[in-house]
């Protein structure tokens, strides 16, 4: 009956031998002694699973304070393991390294998914500036965020080159009218300022040639059309205004590009004397992540480029103070450094590498890795208490130089570009150094969260 009713196997076989004791005058000794290592196993054992326990409790405890720090990082951050993204933040974009024509990723870097850089571009409103290598970039950044199938990117459309000229019809335009595209290209080319901010940024016949498609374009012609729309009063005028840019604040995914092929094009962009500095507000109201792609073209179009020397860093130095300077938690700016052309314009070269233009860009090079490593070491030493610029560098030149010259060259369609092996290896150092500066600015702005919580218990 008892036995019946005993859930427990060291209970059980106590209770027997307890039995078997009082019942028998003999071998007392050794039912004793079995019971007594019982007694010790039984110990051990309750030990042993209390301390598995309390392992298992805090190691879920571990596991779920982990998850809740990714969870907490903005929803477009893949949602990597902890360990990973602590290789991502511990790497940058000097660590690539190339199989053939395949870049490589730094150990424990994973390769970025079209669907996480569809993902991650859809949450943020994109501006990207710079020469005609930015806008192979541009056309292969965007058809990677609009591919029809994520798993299945095909080549051709990652290679497709899309232009326009100014009053140019396009019938191709699904969101506009032939009418529509035709008044917007006629109210830029006159300057009338009912297009916009967005229009201001694609303003000149060089910088809106090529931004087909883009965002800007429809923002630029829509804006146009309804500043031209009959309406009754000049309160609904005004109301179809406000409503517009509301909307317009809450949109995402803004994608867009400007052409400025030299350093001291990009600089005028942000410069108060620009117009009372109406294009750097215009950036500021509509993007929050402003991609600098220039540099080439300061070696193969000099005159371009206001360059009478080979040498020298030209524009670049107060370029990057301005860009530091006007970069906000609100506005994040990143620097690319610049790859390697085959050439000058217009000019017979006896061979595919050129010391004097392949040093003016390396000086570029260096000068752009010392000025980010200058910014890092200033945080460092004030214990991360001075001002922090929203800034990134994407080390392209670096890297890509082993792919630049002679037969090692992944060549593109002109001698300033590269094919598409090259440009894939941007998009990838790009994400990588954006998630990056996403995770250290969330660590940052936790930590003071945390020294603030101490100072208001104190």
């Amino acid at each position: 009956m008892v036995l019946a009713n005993c859930s427990n196997r060291t209970i059980c076989i106590f209770i027997i031998l307890m039995v078997m004791l009082v019942q028998s005058g003999y071998q007392t000794n050794r039912i004793m002694r079995i019971m007594a290592e019982m007694m010790q196993e039984s110990s051990f054992s309750s030990t042993t699973t209390t301390s598995t326990v309390k392992g298992a409790v805090q190691l879920q405890h571990q596991q779920q304070q982990q998850q809740q720090v990714v969870n907490a990082y903005p929803p477009h951050i893949p949602s990597f393991p902890p360990d990973i993204l602590e290789i991502i933040k511990s790497t940058n974009s000097s660590d690539y390294t190339w199989l053939g024509n395949h870049f490589v990723p730094p150990p424990g870097v994973p390769v970025f998914t079209p669907s996480q850089i569809r993902t991650y571009f859809l949450q943020r409103n994109i501006l990207m500036m710079g020469d005609s290598t930015n806008r192979r970039l541009f056309g292969t950044l965007r058809a990677i965020v609009n591919a029809e199938d994520l798993d299945d990117v095909k080549v051709a459309p990652l290679e497709e080159i899309k232009r326009r000229r100014r009053l140019q019809d396009d019938q191709n335009l699904t969101s506009l009218t032939s009418a529509a595209s035709v008044a917007k290209f006629e109210a830029m080319s006159k300057g009338v300022p009912d297009c916009g901010p967005r229009a201001l940024k694609v303003g000149g016949v060089s910088s809106y040639q090529n931004i087909i498609g883009s965002t800007a374009e429809e923002y630029a012609a829509l804006n146009h059309v309804n500043a031209h729309s009959n309406v009754d009063t000049a309160s609904s005028n005004q109301t179809t205004s406000t409503q517009r840019d509301e909307a317009k604040k809450q949109r995402k995914g803004f994608f867009d590009m400007v052409v400025d092929f030299c350093y001291h094009n990009v600089l005028w962009n942000f410069m108060v004397e620009n117009k009372g500095g109406e294009m750097l507000n215009a950036i500021k109201e509509d993007y929050d992540l402003v991609i600098v792609n220039s540099g080439i073209w300061e070696g193969i179009n000099m005159g371009a480029c206001r360059r009478d020397v080979n040498s020298g860093l030209g524009h670049l130095p107060m370029l990057l103070d301005t860009l530091r300077d006007s970069s906000s938690k609100d506005l994040q700016i990143v620097f690319r450094t610049p790859g390697f052309a085959l050439g000058r314009l217009n000019q017979i070269m006896s061979a595919d590498y050129h010391p004097d233009i392949a040093n003016l860009l390396w000086n570029f090079t260096n000068y752009s890795k010392q000025f980010f490593h200058n910014i890092s070491m200033t945080q460092k030493k004030a214990n991360f208490g001075a001002p922090r610029p929203n800034m990134t560098i994407v080390d392209y030149g670096t890297i890509v130089s082993k792919r630049s010259f002679g037969e090692d060259r992944i060549k593109g369609d002109h001698i300033a570009h590269y094919g598409l092996g090259a440009r894939l290896l941007w998009v990838q150092q790009l994400m990588h150094e954006l998630i990056k500066a996403e995770i250290e600015n969330y660590e940052l702005e936790k930590a003071k969260a945390v020294l603030s919580s101490g100072d208001n218990d104190a």
